[in-house]
């Protein structure tokens, strides 16, 4: 009996470990997009007065919005 309690425990984890991986994919998945986003728009819109921590910051809030909806 004691091995099929282990067993299952081991069946519980496993499925605990690819849900997490599968979770970090998403996150970084999103992370790609908002990337990718603020790159086409400084080469679409050349837009002007757009430092590198402006880029940043709205990376940073497209991901954690995207990741979390």
């Amino acid at each position: 009996m004691e091995k099929k309690g282990n067993f299952v425990n081991l069946i519980f984890l496993s499925y605990q470990a690819v849900s997490y991986i599968k979770f970090q994919k998403n996150v970084a998945m999103t992370m790609m997009t908002a990337v990718e986003e603020a790159r086409g728009q400084l080469y679409h819109r050349k837009l002007k007065n757009l430092t590198i921590d402006k880029v940043m910051q709205e990376m940073s809030c497209r991901c954690y919005m995207h990741a979390y909806l």
